[in-house]
């Protein structure tokens, strides 16, 4: 997987739906989102996906299930995020398809879980570990990465019931 940083987040803001235990994203305008779509792909941590838009493999927002009962309480925010674009080379993504960022269920290294920070109101999807840059992709939305790849997932989200 290939990450190369480019410009300009997408406009809009994160929601946690308490109804639903559902991440979601809300674009300022969903035709900026549809440009950058084109053919929609996902990568998926388990229940919580990535929107990719193909072919040009452009991050876009994280939405999906998770629940709250599981967040661990650990302080933390995005320190020293730049506002850019992520992009992914990943050969097995195609249009319309998920493909997982997990690739070993049975490593402990390959576990990732929800970290919530009450006091900042940051979620911190991680499989452990220090991220080596951090890009807001979407308002209130930071990829971490390194040289492997993708580290985590930084959310601020509004909570909406």
């Amino acid at each position: 997987m290939n990450l190369v940083p480019l410009t300009q987040p997408v406009s809009g803001r994160a929601v946690y739906s308490l109804a639903d235990q559902a991440f979601d994203f809300v674009p300022t305008d969903p035709g900026e989102v549809a440009a950058r779509r084109g053919s929609p792909a996902s990568l998926a941590l388990d229940t919580v996906l990535i929107e990719v838009g193909m072919p040009n493999g452009i991050l876009l927002y994280v939405w999906g299930y998770s629940p709250r009962s599981s967040w661990l309480s650990v302080p933390g925010r995005p320190e020293g995020a730049v506002d850019g674009v992520v992009m992914v080379d990943e050969p097995a993504l195609g249009p319309s398809g998920s493909v997982s960022i997990r690739r070993d269920r049975s490593d402990p290294a390959e576990v990732w879980w929800t970290q919530f920070d009450p006091e900042s109101g940051w979620c911190r999807i991680t499989r452990g570990g220090a991220d080596g840059r951090l890009t807001r992709i979407a308002t209130d939305t930071v990829i971490g990465t390194d040289d492997t790849g993708i580290t985590s997932m930084w959310l601020k989200p509004t909570f909406v019931r």
